[in-house]
């Protein structure tokens, strides 16, 4: 069955084990960003900012964008 993001308590903490799982390749190319990050929240941090998805004083927003 499918879980829907907003009812995840914690969205981030399963972007790690797909990170894993999918080529990088495929990942770089639905969201649009250079396979260059290091870790899950490297990924977030830069798909945050790819979105437009900060914080004020521009932290992205790592919970939104998961």
């Amino acid at each position: 069955g499918v879980v829907r993001a907003e009812r995840l308590p914690d969205p981030t903490s399963f972007v790690a084990p797909i990170l894993e799982r999918v080529k990088k390749e495929y990942i770089s190319r639905a969201y649009g960003l250079p396979p260059n990050w290091e870790d899950d929240v490297d990924f977030l941090k830069k798909l945050a900012v790819r979105q437009g998805r900060l914080r004020a004083g521009g932290e992205p927003d790592l919970h939104n964008v998961a």
